[in-house]
């Protein structure tokens, strides 16, 4: 459980290390979930798409320990038991950020009244949100609110500020979802704008090992050529693909967003790489449509490989949670172009 926290601590860059109620509810409940992953009993109902959908970071995060199940237990971890984590992690995040509270500035056409009546419910849903100022869109100078983390625009007029997000003129669930998102967004990566892959992972990423627009007709095909650049470069034995494929069987490695990250088994990979695919169209993976996947062949053996497998996942977080980013590596034309984005 402290490698696990520790882990997690590494990816979404903050300590919880001293919540001494995550860790003893962790240690409980592990107890009873190494059984069911060993006997492959049922976990309840399914929650990991809940999970992916409203907590992505958390999910994300909780997934790079995956490998330590299987290290430590000799079990596959399926999505539903590490979205049930996710949620002691989540639960552990909140209790953390109250001590990191940020600011918000509310911009409508509404009066007064109408503005700390939406202020109040902002407060209520939103707890990292422990100031928000009001301001009419006539009366507004962007330059007198520098220091606000966060723009609420409900006036239905646009504003250019990165800070921004906009809804409409009723708060609603969907418009405090869409703020709580901003919220997220803003909470983990303020102080790291602009992306790029520490250069910890660099060795991960090969110019070849980038496949732009395969003409692929499903996931089997597609995970069957990214192994085959790791195997014809004696990265991973013969026995890899299998090994993917009985961890496809197990659980989907889809993570929402149209992303997957495939990987295998640890004991058969001869040098830590990864393959990136950028496809035109996405396809069926599960239950899920996926355009971008990353196959993940990474051994935790030494602390140094411990260490850059931890960056990997922050990086990878940090560039998947952002649309810009995605964006930007879907448009680019060549795969040189994309390698120089992910180590500059």
């Amino acid at each position: 459980m402290k490698l696990i926290i520790e882990t997690i601590d590494t990816v979404l860059d903050i300590d919880l290390s001293e919540d001494k109620l995550l860790y003893e509810s962790l240690l409980l409940h592990m107890r009873s979930a190494i059984f069911r992953m060993k006997y492959s009993t049922a976990a309840g109902d399914n929650i990991s798409k809940y999970v992916k959908n409203e907590y992505k970071q958390t999910f994300l995060a909780t997934w790079s320990t995956s490998s330590l199940f299987e290290e430590y237990y000799d079990v596959q971890v399926t999505e539903d038991e590490l979205a049930g984590i996710a949620l002691y992690i989540q639960a552990a995040v909140i209790r953390r950020k109250k001590g990191s509270p940020l600011t918000a500035l509310l911009i409508s056409e509404g009066g007064m009244a109408a503005s700390q009546l939406n202020i109040e419910r902002l407060k209520y849903s939103i707890s990292e949100l422990t100031e928000i100022h009001a301001a009419s869109y006539h009366d507004l100078r962007l330059e007198q609110y520098h220091d606000v983390d966060v723009i609420i625009n409900m006036s239905g007029n646009e504003i250019k500020d990165d800070r921004a997000v906009a809804v409409g003129e009723r708060l609603g669930g969907q418009s405090i979802e869409a703020i709580r998102q901003k919220v997220n967004q803003i909470f983990y990566f303020r102080k790291k704008p602009e992306f790029h892959f520490n250069n910890l992972c660099h060795q991960l990423f090969e110019v070849d090992l980038f496949l732009l627009r395969p003409q692929v007709k499903d996931k089997d095909q597609l995970i069957t050529m990214m192994v085959k650049k790791l195997e014809d470069k004696g990265d991973v034995t013969p026995a890899y693909l299998q090994s993917v494929f009985d961890r496809e069987r197990a659980t989907t490695t889809s993570i929402g967003r149209g992303i997957a990250i495939p990987h295998g088994n640890m004991s058969e990979v001869n040098e830590s790489r990864i393959v990136v695919a950028i496809l035109e169209e996405p396809i069926p993976w599960h239950d899920d449509m996926v355009d971008v996947v990353f196959l993940l062949a990474v051994k935790m053996t030494t602390k140094f490989e411990i260490r850059r497998t931890k960056q990997f996942y922050k990086d990878f977080l940090q560039l998947t949670d952002n649309d810009e980013n995605m964006e930007a590596i879907k448009k680019m034309g060549s795969t040189l172009d994309i390698y120089q984005y992910f180590i500059k």
